[in-house]
Order: structure tokens, then C-alpha cells, then sequence
């Protein structure tokens, strides 16, 4: 049995470095797909509606970090999570609402403008110095 453990033990660590090389290239044509249809999009969003997106990703993130106090660990992952918000429930609202819309695209173009909202802030709470600061 204990032999048993151990091929399963060099199983799963083979497995967990294919799932990692193909997350990585999942991740590298979402990105690319997200820029493609959702990029130019950006560049027509009226300023007011960024000023108001960029307002909501920011305080979305500042109550995910508030929920996961006191705890840095859960700080990061609660504020994150609750500023991306879903994805999903975009698209469906989207297309619901401007079916004469392509709404992946829409969508495309949300994600990436929280993302480039996020950015800053995803570099402060990956900072040691910035947790060690407040303590």
C-alpha cells in the first residue's frame, strides 16, 4: 500500500505540471482574445462611465480587503475576488440588454478594464513592505 502512495504521489506531480503549462497557455489566448475583441472598445467608452467603473472596481476591492482582515493572506484573496466581480453575470446582462451587440466583446472590454484598474493595486498587496507596514 505504501508503494501504492508513492506512484500516486509522482502521478499527481506530473499531472500538476501539465495542468500548470496548459493554465499558463489557456491564460496566454484569453488575454490575447480579450484584447483582440474587447481593446478597441476602451478607447470608445465615454469618460464618465471609466471615471464610474474605475470607482466601483476600487471600492469593491477596498470592502473584499476590509472582509478579509485580519488576516493578509485573505485580505489579498477576498479583495481581489470581490473586484472582478463575475464575468459571467456581464456577459448574460449584456446580451439580455443589447442583443444588437456582440457581447463577448463587451464583456472582453470590461474584463480588461478592471484588470488595468487593478493592476496598481494587485502590485501594493503582492508587496511585503506594504503588509509589514501597517502592522
Amino acid at each position: 500500500q505504501v508503494r501504492l502512495g508513492v506512484e500516486w504521489c509522482g502521478l499527481a506531480e506530473v499531472l500538476a505540471a501539465v495542468m500548470d503549462v496548459l493554465f499558463k497557455i489557456g491564460s496566454v489566448v484569453a488575454t490575447v482574445g480579450a484584447l483582440v475583441q474587447g481593446g478597441p472598445l476602451l478607447f470608445d467608452v465615454p469618460l464618465r462611465t471609466a471615471a464610474a467603473a474605475a470607482a466601483i472596481t476600487v471600492g469593491a476591492l477596498v470592502m473584499g480587503y476590509w472582509a478579509g482582515r485580519p488576516s493578509p493572506e485573505d485580505e489579498k484573496a477576498t479583495s481581489v475576488a470581490a473586484a472582478l466581480g463575475n464575468p459571467a453575470l456581464a456577459l448574460a446582462v449584456v446580451a439580455a440588454s443589447y442583443p444588437e451587440f456582440k457581447a463577448g466583446a463587451m464583456v472582453a472590454a470590461y474584463v480588461l478594464f478592471r484588470a488595468i484598474v487593478l493592476f496598481p493595486a494587485m502590485r501594493l498587496l503582492r508587496s511585503p513592505a506594504s503588509l509589514d507596514a501597517r502592522a
